[in-house]
């Protein structure tokens, strides 16, 4: 809540309606190109334009045909291997390595770094380093490091333009949240007070 709010009140004043506690129970076409949204709550929206962010879930059908390893994607050693010596690799958004599934393109580039020693014969392992997510909004700059554990304590810095919130435990710094344009300046000295996500097993 320290970081929703401050960020939802600086989208509002751009000009965003939120509609929260609810769903999209229809979407109707009325006149010409124009939209009309029914949520759950009762409430109806006319709008121009419907964007659908529901999030990503690997096609594994042909893996599982193969008779591959699958759980939320395929799963691979940390050489991105399927099974020891069957020469079948899997990388990218399908890829869980060792319980990671990372849909973004930082894991994607050191799962390629990785894979194309190995095929090139040097065995490579992935290695994920701590990895934040900006979130591309310039109204209100957000960086996010989620901490990879559950015994952390927050510990929230405010600032004239967002906050720092900090995820510590008693081995350091976990993850993050930058909000703001001045927070989001010490990104690169945070990333790398974190543990890597997957360091080298």
């Amino acid at each position: 809540a320290e970081v929703a709010q401050p960020f939802q009140q600086a989208l509002a004043a751009q000009g965003i309606d939120f509609h929260l506690g609810t769903t999209v129970r229809r979407i109707d076409r009325s006149e010409g190109d124009a939209l009309q949204v029914t949520l759950a709550s009762g409430t109806v929206l006319g709008v121009d334009v419907v964007l659908s962010a529901v999030g990503l879930r690997p096609n594994l059908q042909l893996a599982q045909s193969a008779g591959l390893a699958t759980a939320r994607g395929i799963v691979v050693d940390q050489h991105l291997q399927t099974q020891p010596g069957n020469h079948v690799y899997a990388m990218g958004d399908c890829a869980e390595v060792q319980g990671h599934l990372l849909p973004y393109v930082m894991p994607i580039m050191q799962q390629a770094r990785a894979l194309a020693q190995t095929l090139a014969g040097t065995p490579t392992p992935v290695v994920y380093p701590a990895m934040p997510v900006a979130v591309k909004t310039p109204w209100m700059p957000l960086v996010v490091l989620p901490p990879a554990v559950t015994d952390v304590e927050w510990q929230f810095e405010a600032l004239d333009d967002g906050l720092i919130a900090r995820a510590e435990n008693a081995q350091g710094l976990q993850g993050f949240v930058l909000l703001g344009a001045t927070a989001g300046k010490q990104r690169l000295a945070l990333t790398k007070q974190v543990p890597d996500l997957m360091p080298l097993a």
